[in-house]
């Protein structure tokens, strides 16, 4: 225990003598630091991007290479960051790095020596003119309509060759070629861009635009002008003859679709052909437009009927109605019952010239008292039924017997 007691004695002197000391050495430091004075010597307030750059400074006008804390803080659109001076020699100078230079805009430094800032200032570093720049442009969208109101925008970003935007009131010149007649526009950058807004002509074809900046050019843009809106229009049809045989094709085609200021209207642009028959059935049909004009086809009806058509740009533009009449093909049909009537022959079946209508034609028998039907279609001019004796016992019926429009009834007995 009277150890530990002397130990504490011996050592307590020692610590007041240290704590002494680093009072007496610290006002020493900061006076040292006070009385001392630094300077940036560059007074260059910009610099061209991709110089290099160097600034140089100076501490009390005596020699100064023994300082270890001397440092150059930069703050910049990277960020910040702190130079340590140049190695190769025993100057104060510090080389801003590449990306640093390159890079357009304010740079502030801070000139910091034992831990103070002594000096501060700032330089900006403006876009390289002297080579080559890139007249970046951009325009959008890249196809309008006919007739003056619709319009695209080009958008002129120049830069130089490390993709710097140009500055303010860089000269810009736009020019438009539209068939043969050449169109140039000079215009400033502004806020870093330069745009016009290239309105359509009445015609369609393709506009073509460009960008110049003194040592350089855009790459060529093209604008492609389409048709306005169609206006209304007419139909016709082609009918290979007038008989409703249920074979042969109806063309229908409209007119050469323009827009109003006589383009003729985009290739692919759908029509919808829309009828109604006699008894108000609606049928319809399609078609794209090639070179102004689509073309339908329709399947010729079965049976005797007028149909009313017409034809529309859905919501845009529509045609007149067109009537179309379908005589019957036949005026009479044979009929011929055997085995007991439960065999029925129907036919031949001709046609408008007396040759045997196509096969396939449909011939439906109704057996009314059983409210039932049966369809087969023709061959070679002739339909055949045979009534099942499963279905149908012995007794007497009514028959109908409908095709291509024409019907037969006829009572029968079968057995």
């Amino acid at each position: 225990m009277r150890n530990r007691i002397t130990h504490i004695w011996l050592t307590l002197p020692l610590l007041i003598i240290c704590i002494g000391f680093g009072m007496a050495q610290s006002p020493s430091s900061s006076s040292d630091s006070a009385s001392m004075s630094a300077e940036i010597l560059n007074d260059q307030t910009f610099y061209v991007a991709g110089d290099t750059i160097t600034l140089r400074g100076a501490i009390n006008a005596k020699e100064t290479t023994n300082l270890l804390d001397v440092f150059l803080q930069l703050s910049s659109s990277y960020g910040v960051l702190v130079l340590s001076k140049n190695e190769k020699d025993n100057t104060l100078e510090f080389t801003v790095p590449a990306f640093i230079s390159k890079k357009s805009g304010w740079v502030q430094w801070n000139f910091i020596v034992q831990g103070a800032i002594l000096d501060t200032g700032s330089f900006e570093i403006i876009p390289n003119t002297s080579f080559n720049e890139i007249a970046e442009s951009y325009i959008g969208p890249p196809s309008i309509v006919a007739g003056g109101k619709d319009f695209t925008m080009l958008v002129v970003a120049a830069t130089d060759i490390y993709d710097n935007l140009l500055p303010n009131d860089t000269p810009v010149i736009i020019n438009e070629q539209r068939r043969a007649t050449k169109t140039s526009y000079a215009l400033k950058i502004k806020n870093r861009i330069a745009w016009k807004r290239i309105f359509s002509p009445e015609k369609k074809g393709r506009l073509f635009a460009t960008a110049l900046i003194e040592n350089s050019a855009s790459k060529e843009m093209s604008i492609d002008i389409f048709a306005n809106q169609p206006q209304n229009f007419t139909i016709s049809y082609e009918q290979p003859h007038p008989f409703a045989d249920g074979n042969q094709i109806l063309t229908l085609s409209t007119s050469t679709l323009k827009d109003q200021y006589n383009n003729i209207i985009t290739d692919g642009t759908l029509i919808q052909f829309t009828g109604v028959d006699r008894k108000d059935q609606v049928f319809r049909t399609s078609a794209i437009t090639i070179n102004g004009v689509a073309t339908a086809k329709l399947l010729y009806p079965n049976h005797p009927t007028t149909w009313e058509i017409k034809a529309a740009v859905p919501g845009i533009a529509t045609s007149p109605v067109i009537t179309i009449d379908f005589e019957s093909i036949l005026n009479e049909f044979k009929l011929q019952f055997s085995n007991n009537n439960r065999s029925i022959k129907v036919g031949p079946l001709t046609s408008y010239l007396g040759q045997l209508i196509p096969d396939g034609a449909a011939v439906i028998v109704v057996i009314t008292k059983e409210q039932e039907s049966l369809e087969v279609s023709s061959k070679d001019g002739f339909a055949i039924f045979s009534i099942p004796e499963d279905y149908y016992p012995a007794g007497t019926y009514n028959f109908t017997i409908t095709t291509l429009g024409i019907s037969k009834r006829i009572t029968k007995t079968i057995n």
